[in-house]
């Protein structure tokens, strides 16, 4: 078992949207146990953590538009295709500083 975690924050600019993406390895297990989101407190700004990010069936596994750190439990199996990012959105007229970051264990 080995600890995992990654984060982005950057100036998001203005109706636009950031992700940093992370490809799990094909057959790789990860448990996500915490996403944070730093969001500006906008009703037009929010960071996701996102599974699959790009695909078809992509799952926002948590988001908000506000400065928090939430528990999270979820199991990640990797394809070598399927990708978890961390998606910084700013709706608002004004570029925002957005920010966001995931912590897990590989089982």
């Amino acid at each position: 078992m080995s600890f995992i975690r990654d984060h982005c924050f950057k100036e998001v600019s203005a109706y636009t949207q950031s992700a940093k993406e992370t490809l799990i390895p094909d057959g790789e297990t990860w448990e996500i146990q915490l996403f944070v989101g730093s969001a500006a407190y906008l009703a037009e700004t929010v960071v996701k953590l996102v599974w699959d990010f790009g695909g078809a069936n992509a799952e926002v596994i948590s988001s908000t538009h506000g400065d928090t750190t939430i528990p999270v439990v979820k199991t990640l199996v990797g394809n070598g295709a399927k990708k978890l990012a961390i998606v910084l959105c700013n709706d608002s007229g004004n570029a925002q500083i957005l920010g966001g970051a995931f912590e897990g264990k590989k089982i």
